[in-house]
């Protein structure tokens, strides 16, 4: 993987951003509510395993792991930057270092995935979504 991030690829000032300002601090909670409801709603009983496209630090999939405490939650983000923050900081998860339009990973893996901002940054969405099929159970 290549160390020059594209256009769009955000780093460490977006996590710091969600710590400090009210309004992404709001943003984080809403999409984490939403999440977990989609989660109970649509998922599997137990959950065993949840993967969250675009994790940024993890500090997202971090609280959603709260809510599903025997699920493992893997966290996919491309900056570097925030993948050694975000392990750094949550040590409940894992975060891989990884494009979400060309997961390496195996097939069927997953009952969850989660694109909770994502997809609009991407120039190629069906990629992403092509890939959460394939590795969803």
């Amino acid at each position: 993987m290549k160390d020059k991030q594209p256009e769009g690829v955000l780093g460490l000032d977006y996590a710091s951003a969600r710590e400090k300002k009210r309004s992404a601090r709001y943003r984080l909670g809403r999409r984490m509510r939403e999440v977990c409801r989609a989660i109970e709603v649509y998922g599997p009983s137990p959950v065993r395993s949840i993967l969250d496209l675009g994790t940024a630090e993890g500090r997202m999939l971090s609280m959603i792991h709260e809510k599903f405490p025997g699920a493992r939650c893997v966290g996919v983000e491309y900056s570097r930057e925030l993948v050694e923050f975000g392990r750094r900081s949550y040590g409940d998860i894992e975060i891989v270092r990884g494009d979400v339009q060309a997961l390496e990973m195996e097939d069927a893996t997953f009952d969850v995935v989660s694109a909770a901002a994502v997809i609009e940054h991407l120039p190629a969405p069906e990629r992403l979504a092509a890939e959460a099929a394939r590795v969803l159970r």
